[in-house]
């Protein structure tokens, strides 16, 4: 995993590729307009000491390794391992200081290109594997069928000041808005900036006003099937282990 530390001090060259070093141009150039000194450091958070690669404790943190499943880069596990190592101070700003993760229920549909029922088949899909889909290509709107209102999964505290991150579990209702089988659960993220708005892994038709996309798609898990009718609700036991999250049914109404 990776993110950017800024403090005192003078500027490092920039990492060798087009994409990091643009990366880097605009990170310090924002950095730069607000304070008289900068230094920006780029390195894994696992190759951070203080006193030798870091001179002072950082005033700015950024976190960059994230992925479609949010958790799958090792964000949490940068996170506490700096918290642990007491490279963060108390008003040390984290950019994303937080992320909210969402989901609902989908039926994943044979794209056989025959009208045949392959419901007897859902079963061999179950899998806690998590696929990444994108809900705004055409292949996944014709495949994955959406049979709740996406719902608020947990939440993320990344800022300094927060206690170590845990693993959790929590309860899951979803209002069924269509009759189907639920065999799959489909989630994403959404991450504010401060001043710089809000960035999400929504598909498009669920991306919060003004938010920008950041074009991850979104997270695929399979579910053992299970019937579901338009005006119930399905209830999901949800938990993450700090690196990947895990869904399974808890009852359906």
């Amino acid at each position: 995993g990776g993110g950017g530390a800024g403090g005192g001090g003078g500027r490092p060259p920039a990492r060798e590729d087009r994409a990091q070093r643009l990366t880097v141009k605009e990170v310090n150039e924002a950095l730069e307009s607000r304070c008289a000194k900068v230094r920006a450091l780029h390195r894994p958070f696992d190759e951070l000491r203080l006193h030798h690669e870091l001179e002072h404790k950082p005033d700015l943190l950024l976190l960059t390794n994230f992925d479609y499943t949010l958790l799958g880069s090792g964000i949490v596990t940068a996170l506490n391992s700096l918290k642990a190592e007491e490279l963060l101070r108390p008003g040390t700003a984290v950019l994303p200081p937080a992320a909210r993760v969402w989901a609902m229920a989908v039926q994943v549909l044979a794209d056989t290109g025959v009208p045949i029922d392959s419901s007897p088949a859902e079963k061999l899909l179950w899998s806690p594997t998590l696929r990444r889909v994108c809900l705004d290509e055409p292949h996944a709107r014709r495949t994955l069928r959406p049979l709740t209102r996406p719902a608020v999964v947990c939440g993320f505290d990344f800022r300094a000041t927060a206690p170590p991150i845990k693993p959790d579990k929590c309860a899951l209702e979803l209002s069924v808005v269509e009759d189907g089988r639920a065999n799959a659960v489909v989630f994403w993220f959404e991450m504010p900036l401060g001043a710089g708005g809000v960035v999400s892994s929504a598909p498009l038709a669920a991306l919060p006003a003004g938010a920008a996309q950041l074009g991850l798609g979104q997270a695929l898990q399979y579910l053992e099937p299970a019937p579901v009718r338009e005006g119930g609700r399905l209830l999901l036991h949800a938990s993450h282990s700090r690196t990947r999250f895990l869904f399974s049914h808890a009852e359906v109404d």
